[in-house]
């Protein structure tokens, strides 16, 4: 009788085991998907690969240097608005090439 006690209190030990695990699981997963799967692909699902990171860069960079009407205001609206894309020292290089184009009258 205690051993049949003993296997049901291991067993509740164990689905509250698995019962943690499932609920601290992540909900969401970012994958990234080669483009051509002819191959197929084995990637971690943390690796970025470098294409996706140059695609991002170029996207963000033609956002930075599209002034469609006033240079002077669309490229502090445009590094204002990416802002958060930024790192700190790329925001403060981006705030001083600002500064110095505008000084130089461009």
């Amino acid at each position: 009788m205690f051993s049949l006690r003993l296997v049901v209190v291991i067993l509740a030990l164990v689905c509250a085991g698995l019962w943690y695990g499932w609920r601290s699981a992540p909900t969401d997963l970012t994958v990234h998907v080669p483009p051509d799967l002819r191959s197929g692909s084995t990637r971690k699902w943390w690796d970025v690969p470098p294409e996706n990171v140059y695609a991002f860069a170029l996207y963000i960079f033609g956002q930075l240097n599209r002034w469609p009407s006033d240079g002077e205001q669309d490229y502090r609206r445009a590094i204002y608005g990416l802002q958060s894309y930024l790192t700190p020292g790329c925001k403060a290089f981006l705030d001083g090439d600002y500064e110095y184009r505008k000084a130089a009258g461009e």
